[in-house]
């Protein structure tokens, strides 16, 4: 299992640097500066930031491919009777007056300009006779509702909602992203994308870990039932209802997005969740850890031979469909003293007294019924209270608490049941109470 600190030491280091914020900061400041002094763009109303550098989830541009963007909306005095390329074209000129732009060009809803490592988007907005805002496009002609500033707040609200952890999920699904969409595909981005994970928020109190696992799991079956059906998904805008954010996706963009993530679940699942499995998902970026011992890993595997050998450990009463483990169980402990932590896998003894949590992740099953397996060893446990049995989650809907009474080495065993089958189950997960 990756640490909490290595989650957040990825982070930090997928977020934009110092010097490029600064940078970025400098550019648009002066950009909006120029067009609302400028003499011939007498249209000009007024300027704002959007998109993911408004809102603060913006990652670290990658090196020799792309840049950073930055969307610059501009409020005009332009009407929806006009056409939208005029409108384009009218900004495309007052802002190819300043030497530095002269390489701007029409894009189908804004003017783009590309300076050093970053892309400016700016974005000419209209009105109607009520004074609603459009933003057009120069592809077909059409001016569709739009609210930028309401988005920026709505992300500021979800992120506060959900204690400040639902940006981080965005930042961190969005270098997900960035590294696994193959050419020629597009996976959800930008708003749309923070809205699925809006949309589909693991619980709260988790570990950032379970966060991100539990997000990706909600996310692969969310839409299930459309994509069973051959639908593209309708992604409901946050500010504007009515508009569906994956109106230009395909079905097969949204098939392979959700095969990518169920491809990286069962990786999860199978080769357990390391820091080293983490970096086959997320890229050389993400921490290596620190390695263990052969000498350990030894020892670790002959206890484990043993723990799963004990005879009171019970064979499943259910046929198992898969083949492999594509569930994931987490731990986290409270110590006599009150602290708290994640466990790893068989790692370090813990003390008598300890409450353990476990808790599973996976691919959502519909009527699925969690069964949770509980095995302990030792001889003092084997005095008093053999157990090998299956039993229900007893903290909230699917997870198991547990106490630490017996020393030695014990394990959990996680299965989601389905008309009398197992759809889902997990690897043992051990303990060492000293």
């Amino acid at each position: 299992m990756a640490k909490s600190a290595d989650f957040e030491s990825f982070l930090r280091d997928i977020n934009p640097s110092d010097s490029t914020i600064a940078e970025a900061s400098r550019l648009h400041a002066s950009l909006r500066d120029y067009l609302k002094d400028s003499e011939v763009y007498d249209v000009y109303e007024n300027s704002y930031l959007s998109g993911s550098y408004a809102k603060h989830t913006f990652i670290r541009p990658k090196k020799d491919s792309d840049g950073c963007d930055i969307d610059i909306v501009v409020e005009t005095d332009n009407s929806t009777g006009d056409e939208p390329y005029a409108v384009l074209l009218e900004l495309k000129n007052a802002i190819c007056e300043r030497t530095c732009y002269q390489d701007a060009r029409i894009q189908d809803h804004s003017v783009g300009i590309e300076m050093a490592n970053f892309h400016l988007d700016v974005v000419p907005l209209a009105k109607d006779q009520y004074g609603l805002l459009y933003i057009g496009s120069s592809n077909d002609g059409s001016w569709a509702r739009t609210e930028p500033k309401q988005h920026v707040s709505w992300s500021a609200d979800v992120n506060r909602d959900f204690n400040g952890d639902y940006k981080p999920l965005v930042k961190i699904l969005k270098w997900w992203r960035r590294e696994n969409c193959p050419v020629g595909v597009k996976f959800p981005k930008g708003i749309m994308l923070e809205k699925m994970i809006a949309d589909n928020l693991p619980d709260a109190g988790l570990l950032i870990e379970e966060r991100v696992m539990q997000t990706m799991a909600n996310l692969a079956s969310a839409y299930s039932e459309e994509l069973d059906s051959q639908q593209v998904p309708f992604i409901e805008d946050p500010v504007l209802p009515e508009n569906n954010l994956a109106s230009s996706y395909s079905l097969d963009d949204f098939v392979q997005f959700v095969s990518k993530l169920n491809e990286h679940l069962d990786l999860l699942a199978d080769e357990g969740t390391d820091n080293s499995v983490w970096k086959k998902i997320f890229g050389d970026r993400f921490p290596s850890g620190k390695a263990s011992s052969t000498t350990m890993s030894l020892a670790k595997a002959i206890g484990q031979d043993y723990a799963l050998s004990v005879k009171h450990r019970q064979a499943p009463y259910f046929p198992i469909q898969p083949p492999k483990p594509n569930a994931i169980v987490t731990a986290t402990v409270t110590l006599p003293s009150g602290l708290s932590y994640e466990l790893e896998n068989d790692g370090p003894a813990i003390p008598k007294d300890s409450t353990v949590i476990y808790k599973v992740t996976c691919a959502p099953v519909r009527g699925g019924v969690v069964k949770w397996q509980v095995t302990n060893t030792g001889e003092e446990a084997m005095n008093v209270c053999p157990r090998g049995g299956f039993e229900e989650p007893n903290e909230g809907k699917a997870a198991r608490r547990e106490s630490t009474a017996y020393t030695g080495k014990h394990f959990v065993q996680c299965y989601i049941l389905r008309n009398g089958s197992c759809a889902r189950w997990s690897k043992p997960f051990f303990i060492n109470v000293e």
